[in-house]
């Protein structure tokens, strides 16, 4: 059993070779494509290598691309490629007795257009540094001489990172080589110094030579040691001292250090050494080798500073009797060596200060607080007290004050306690739009509204008092909105009184109608309620509580509801209505408006969206035309500005005719149960 397993399993495993080998008929019928062809790049060609043999030899080739946005192929087995990534390319060749194929999986690849170098601690210069003066070689080309410097010790390894650009480049992979293995050693990505002198190492991407970059290496004798001294231990600020550096060995390459301060905030140092103090305390000076050998050497500076000023955070202080506050002292410059101050009064019985520059207001009356340096009586600086009797309360004698446009008024306001040391107070407008308010309390209306005017104490105790001031518009006239109304028996409607001007206060009227039995009427403001009671034509009149100016409004009671006669409603392609309606009355339309409500489903009755404003299944259709009396709406004429199609089939519209306009501008709403309306059914 066992040795039929293993024959079997050797059988199965010569099956598998065989069908891996290229197709090759023992008649010497074959067709394969040269693997080694299959690299193309984006936006570049590949001719396809493809070898036939026997019966494909003679017949036609076909090549497809499994992935054109990957790649295409031609007629003649060229393949352009497209974007990154791969396809497949099969080729066909179909014969009398039999169909060859072969296939190839292509590589689109991305290029890389610029390498790039991490060269960690490595220094590198331009050729034309100062530094590098007298260290190259003069007869090299003139395209090396422009290459950046790289400069390297003997025996030191450093490992160098090199990618290419950009990110997504299907090989970003870099070869690093070196013009002069015996002065530059190359290994990897590892580079090394072997004796001094000059290389020029070039790391290029490992597929395209044309994309590389370059430096010029400068192995260099190595600064071994440096010593510092200095012309003095100390400077003062604003002061300068020098500082020197010995190399060792005397016949270094590269002799140049550079000097840094490891404080520039206390002492700060040039390029040549001179270190100048910037503010009181320490900082160490460093010079190090500037041919990156890492050698360097570091020595401590002292910077001194004596106080020269004293700020104080108030000049002038005024306090109330019994009240403290709190000066500060500032010594400047911020680092000098003795910050002590002492603080004094020139008069204790007006204010008295302590230690710390706490200040108490002690009587009314004027004095100084001297603050002068500890270290130096000289430098000192003074503060102005003024101690006074504060404000304890603002008020007005009135809670509210009314002005008209046109007129004046005048506020009254009390200070406390009555010898209180200033007591003026500052008015000010809440808004000057509305009112004004001048020193004396005088207020100048300026517009209708409401505001308040502030009194405030201006000695500091921040007390402050207000009152409500009202600015109010007399009536001046007064007329109607429209000239008539038309309302049916039973039906409430308004209509209103617009008042002269319109930003008058008082809208208060009175209303009463001639004929109760026509029309009756309720209501206090400029609008007036109706309701109609029986057909016939009556007056409506109102009068202003203010002034007394009065108005009329014509109000016809009648059917009219039904001024409109429904004609006719189909619906256009695109779902619109087609709206034909009459004017059946003695009235001069000029707008007329309908509720157009849109169903779906089988029972017609499942609203769909319409509107465009809020996704409801009811738009407004407007006639803006006008209508005189006998004459009949134009169907193509209607307008529904938030109509959108509707995305389910429609199978029920109602259309109900919902408003119109009087040419004098009244709005007759058509009261609900008198709404003529048609319908149009589709199931």
């Amino acid at each position: 059993m066992k040795r039929m397993q293993a024959t079997l399993a050797f059988l199965l495993a010569l099956t598998l070779l065989f069908s891996c080998l290229p197709a090759q008929a023992a008649d010497g019928n074959s067709m394969a494509f040269d693997k080694k062809v299959n690299r193309v790049f984006e936006g570049e060609e590949l001719q396809l290598v493809l070898n036939r043999s026997g019966d494909p030899a003679e017949g036609e080739v076909t090549f497809t691309s499994s992935n054109t946005k990957r790649a295409t192929v031609d007629g003649n087995g060229v393949v352009k490629g497209l974007s990154k990534g791969t396809a497949t390319i099969t080729a066909t060749v179909k014969t009398a007795k039999k169909t060859y194929r072969a296939t190839l999986e292509v590589n689109v690849a991305r290029k890389a257009e610029s390498v790039e170098v991490k060269l960690g601690k490595i220094p590198v210069y331009e050729a034309d540094e100062p530094l590098l003066d007298g260290l190259l070689l003069a007869d090299v080309e003139e395209e090396v001489m422009a290459l950046p410097v790289m400069l390297l010790l003997p025996g030191v390894n450093h490992t160098l990172e090199a990618s290419c650009l950009p990110k997504d480049a299907s090989n970003r992979k870099c070869v690093m080589t070196s013009s002069d293995e015996e002065v530059l050693s190359v290994k990897k990505n590892v580079v090394k110094g072997l004796k001094a002198g000059e290389a020029v190492l070039t790391v290029t991407n490992e597929w395209q030579s044309d994309v590389f970059i370059q430096y010029r290496v400068l192995v260099v004798e190595p600064v071994k040691k440096l010593q510092l001294t200095a012309s003095a231990p100390s400077v003062a600020v604003g002061g300068s001292i020098t500082l020197s550096a010995q190399i060792v060995p005397e016949d270094a390459s590269i002799s140049q250090v550079t000097w840094s301060s490891d404080n520039a905030k206390v002492a700060q140092v040039d390029e040549n050494g001179v270190v100048t103090g910037v503010k009181r305390g320490g900082a160490r000076i460093t010079a190090k080798a500037m041919d990156g050998s890492n050698v360097h050497s570091s020595i401590a500076v002292k910077v001194t500073q004596s106080a020269e000023q004293i700020s104080l955070s108030k000049t002038e202080l005024t306090l109330n009797v019994g009240r403290y506050r709190d000066l500060t002292a500032t010594v400047l410059p911020s680092n000098a060596n003795n910050k002590k101050v002492v603080w004094s009064s020139t008069d204790e019985t007006v204010a008295k200060v302590n230690k710390n520059g706490r200040v108490t207001a002690v009587n009314v009356g004027v004095c100084q607080i001297i603050c002068a340096s500890d270290e130096n009586q000289a430098v000192q600086a003074a503060a102005t007290i003024t101690v006074q009797q504060p404000v304890t309360k603002v008020s007005f004698t009135e809670r509210e004050v009314e002005v008209f446009l046109g007129d004046v008024a005048l506020v009254r306001w009390a200070v406390e306690p009555a010898n209180a040391t200033n007591p003026a107070v500052k008015l000010t407008s809440s808004n000057s739009k509305i009112v004004t308010v001048d020193e004396y309390g005088v207020l100048t209306p300026v517009k209708v509204g409401e505001t308040y005017v502030n009194a405030t104490a201006t000695d500091g105790s921040n007390c402050k008092g207000r009152i409500k001031v009202k600015v109010l518009q007399h009536v001046e006239g007064v007329h109607m909105r429209v000239d008539t109304a038309y309302i049916d028996p039973g039906e409430r409607a308004y209509a209103t009184a617009v008042l002269e001007p319109r930003d008058a206060s008082n809208h208060k009227m009175t209303w009463q109608s001639d004929n109760p039995n026509v029309v009756t009427v309720s209501g206090t403001s400029n609008r007036v309620n109706l309701t109609g009671v029986r057909w016939g034509d009556t007056v409506v009149t109102g009068i202003t509580e203010d002034g007394g100016f009065v108005t009329t409004l014509l109000v016809r009671v009648a059917d009219w509801d039904r001024a409109l006669s429904f004609r006719n409603f189909e619906l256009n392609g695109k779902g619109r209505p087609l709206i034909t309606v009459k004017n059946v009355s003695d009235l001069a339309i000029t707008r007329v408006t309908a509720q157009v409500y849109y169903y779906t489903g089988d029972d017609g009755m499942t609203p769909i969206s319409v509107n465009s404003k809020d996704e409801s299944n009811m738009v407004t259709a407007v006639y803006q035309r006008s209508l005189n009396p006998g004459v009949t709406s134009r169907d193509d004429l209607w307008e529904m500005p938030d109509f959108h199609e509707p995305v389910e089939m429609v199978t029920h519209i109602v259309v109900k005719l919902y408003s119109y306009t009087v040419d004098n501008g009244w709005v007759k709403t058509i009261q609900e149960k008198n709404r003529p309306f048609k319908e149009w059914r589709n199931y």
